[in-house]
């Protein structure tokens, strides 16, 4: 299949809003406000984030979660269950899923790692990230993703567990926040220009 050279798509892209300026500066707006809200609400969590994660048993954390809708921890005392690790490709990397539980097989845990993982090499640091109820959705899902929970039909708890969430992935939302917002109030000024620009060279 015939694939468009990626210049011809940015000029493509460029000829369409000089051609269209209010169709950049409604699409600059959207973009604003979309990275305005992740930057607000990343620099929201960062206010209630500690500098570092909380060492924490799952019964504590579990706990703690009747206060806070996700907290980040390093949790203790998790058990890995070998035989529930799922490894799937996003993009051109991999992902790790891990069902975590405790000894009475009371909570369902599932950990999401940005790498390709063993059991062997999942450890006591290795649950560390953001900690947060599993939703129906998720769980209703999880046996066609290929996980076996005929041990956790007690399960009582359900847990979602973001390993590579936590504040520094709050502070590069602030960072997109602070770069991409300024850019999309710019958009519609920076159509007409181009739309002056491209109209001098006889493109439009």
């Amino acid at each position: 299949m015939y694939a468009m050279p990626s210049h011809h798509l940015t000029h493509g892209v460029m000829l369409f809003f000089a051609r269209y300026p209010i169709a950049g500066g409604v699409f600059g707006l959207l973009a604003a406000a979309a990275f305005g809200f992740l930057g607000v609400s990343s620099w929201l969590d960062l206010q209630e984030m500690p500098e570092t994660p909380e060492a924490l048993t799952l019964p504590e954390a579990i706990l703690r979660l009747d206060e806070a809708d996700d907290i980040w921890v390093a949790l203790e005392g998790a058990v890995w269950d070998c035989g529930n690790i799922v490894h799937t490709q996003v993009g051109s990397g991999d992902r790790t899923y891990a069902v975590f539980t405790d000894e009475s097989r009371s909570v369902l845990g599932l950990a999401t790692f940005s790498d390709r993982l063993t059991c062997a090499e999942l450890g006591d640091s290795a649950a560390v990230g953001m900690l947060g109820p599993m939703s129906d959705g998720v769980y209703q899902r999880l046996p066609e993703r290929g996980f076996d929970l005929s041990d956790y039909a007690e399960a009582d708890t359900r847990l979602s567990l973001c390993t590579f969430c936590g504040r520094g992935n709050s502070t590069l939302g602030v960072i997109l926040g602070a770069i991409f917002v300024p850019m999309g109030l710019l958009m519609y000024p920076l159509c007409l220009y181009l739309k002056r620009d491209f109209e001098k060279k006889g493109l439009i």
